[in-house]
């Protein structure tokens, strides 16, 4: 039930999910079978000024799984499913997943699936003020996507020292994007983009442990672009680079302390500009008496704020627009 100065909306909107699976173990192999369904019902109530259709919307489905330890050092596991909707067809969605420890210290994995999202006029890029202006093409289709990733992890302890580093790397591309068009004055209209959105990078982290104290370092680095776009084809909100640290100490057997430190790279927003990087520290200290724990957290201890810098209203202030954030 939305109420604004631009216009109204009542509607009712259901979501059911359901699931039911079997597992059976057989020698070597983990087997799990299943089906599913789930869906989606929007219906608009009078009175209502919004243009959006109503839909009904069900998929069923049937899925199978097996995890099959070949060696005691070589994990496949391999999976597939297959979806029916009753508006968007049949997807058939296989996965592979292979885990190899090398030796005690030292693992790898590999994995790869593909994924599909059908296509739906809400989203939380939308202000709800926009909403009775809601348009999705007839012709839109579902998202397919298709990812791998793989990293290798190598740990060891040393005495009262475990040290850890793992290098992760991926790759997701999505065929057929939904993407959201605002030509128009309090438009929004939703079509299916000729050419994919794609995903690429890699993570690196190392953590140590030392009797009471523990540290941790990650870098992840993500390039994220749309291809259909050459004028302005990365991604928006999605920082390059990104930096997080934890600091923790067992102080006594029931007191403790957690520093996390993290610095958000820049980010490309909706009009091509680039937006400043940004830090980020928190502080917790946890005691605990008996059965009970209390936790005193405190975050942003630099009062970083987007306020500081810029006015994220843009007027009139009886109908505003909002920067992104």
């Amino acid at each position: 039930n939305i109420t604004t100065n631009v216009f109204g909306m009542r509607a009712h909107q259901l979501s059911y999910f359901s699931e039911a699976s079997y597992v059976m173990k057989r020698g070597r192999h983990d087997l799990v079978g299943g089906i599913n369904l789930n869906g989606e019902r929007f219906r608009k109530l009078l009175p209502d000024s919004s243009s959006v259709d109503e839909y009904s919307h069900f998929t069923f489905g049937a899925f199978v799984q097996d995890d099959w330890r070949i060696r005691p050092n070589l994990t496949l596991e391999t999976g597939l499913r297959n979806d029916l909707h009753n508006v968007y067809g049949n997807f058939l969605l296989p996965r592979v997943s292979v885990l190899y420890k090398i030796n005690s210290n030292l693992t790898s994995r590999f994995g790869a699936g593909m994924g599909y999202k059908v296509p739906t006029v809400f989203s939380d890029d939308v202000d709800e003020r926009y909403y009775n202006n809601l348009h999705l093409d007839a012709y839109a289709k579902a998202e397919r996507s298709t990812g791998v990733n793989a990293d290798i992890n190598f740990k060891k302890k040393f005495s009262a020292t475990t040290f850890a580093v793992n290098q992760s790397f991926f790759y997701t591309r999505i065929n057929h994007p939904l993407v959201i068009s605002t030509t128009a004055p309090g438009l929004v209209y939703y079509y299916t983009a000729s050419k994919p959105v794609t995903t690429r990078g890699f993570e690196t982290w190392v953590q140590v442990n030392h009797n009471k104290f523990e540290a941790y370092l990650g870098y992840t680095l993500t390039d994220a672009r749309k291809t259909y776009d050459p004028a302005q084809p990365h991604v928006e909100l999605s920082a390059h680079n990104k930096f997080a640290s934890v600091i923790a100490y067992d102080f006594t057997s029931n007191f403790s302390g957690v520093v996390e430190a993290a610095y958000t790279g820049r980010q490309y927003l909706e009009d091509g500009s680039r937006s400043p990087g940004y830090p980020f520290i928190a502080f917790m200290v946890k005691y605990e008496v008996g059965r009970c724990t209390f936790v005193l957290n405190c975050e942003n201890l630099l009062d970083y704020r987007q306020t500081k810098k810029e006015s994220i209203i843009i007027l009139p202030t009886t109908n505003p627009a909002f920067k992104q954030l």
